[in-house]
């Protein structure tokens, strides 16, 4: 970061990407160098957004393309808030906020993904799952009936847990 920022600029919509980062980040900062970039970025941030959702369709089968949309603009917004400090000037600013509009569509993409929100799946009739538990606890019965009786239960318990086993021995 450039912190030799001494002078204010009269009329900030002539200086460059660069120039305002600079101002921005200064000691003390130039609050409407801010207020520029950011009027500057959002088109360029809406663009950029739109090209990745439509034309390489990045957009979760599960969102509207147009709710996405206005998340990952709000997401790019927030990470160039929140990362101006971080651009170094070793790029131009435009790749660096192409950057950041790119992770942030991943990150959204990814949130919505992570939320596991698949399309419902078509409810069972309830009768169908009472007759799945009936089945179930019929076959539970079954194999509990199915035990000859008396059985004996033989434990071996030893100092190691390894080598616990517990046999069923019918008497």
């Amino acid at each position: 970061m450039d912190p030799e920022i001494t002078s204010r600029p009269g009329d900030l919509s002539k200086l460059s990407d660069e120039d305002l980062v600079r101002h921005y980040c200064a000691d003390p900062p130039l609050r409407e160098a801010g207020e520029e970039l950011s009027r500057r970025c959002l088109p360029r941030i809406q663009r950029m957004i739109g090209v990745l959702l439509f034309k390489k369709g990045v957009c979760p089968p599960q969102r509207t393309k147009t709710d996405f949309f206005e998340d990952a603009i709000g997401r790019a917004c927030l990470k160039l808030i929140k990362g101006i400090y971080s651009y170094r000037f070793e790029a131009s600013f435009s790749t660096w906020l192409s950057t950041v509009v790119e992770s942030a569509v991943e990150e959204e993409r990814l949130k919505v993904k992570g939320r596991g929100i698949e399309p419902n799946p078509i409810p069972e009739d309830i009768t169908v799952l009472e007759e799945k538990s009936a089945t179930t606890i019929l076959t539970r019965r079954w194999i509990l009936k199915s035990i000859p009786l008396p059985l004996t239960l033989h434990c071996s318990t030893s100092t190691s847990s390894s080598n616990r086993c517990l046999s069923i021995l019918h008497g």
